[in-house]
């Protein structure tokens, strides 16, 4: 799932847009950056082995 905070701040970017208080090229910069900020965490969790796939259990007994 992705975060909120990524949607707030693409409202906030077309807001200064509207605005005109940045201009084209740092509204797409800031706007990838924030794309990527949420993405990714979402894209690398998909990657990840579970815990308990990556580390055997032991059995109770093993020690005996």
């Amino acid at each position: 799932m992705l975060n909120i905070r990524g949607l707030s701040e693409i409202v906030f970017l077309n807001l200064l847009l509207q605005q005109q208080l940045i201009s084209p090229p740092l509204y797409f910069a800031l706007m990838l950056m924030g794309l990527i900020a949420t993405l990714l965490p979402a894209l690398v969790g998909m990657h990840r082995i579970p815990l308990e796939a990556a580390v055997p259990a032991r059995s109770p007994h093993a020690n005996r």
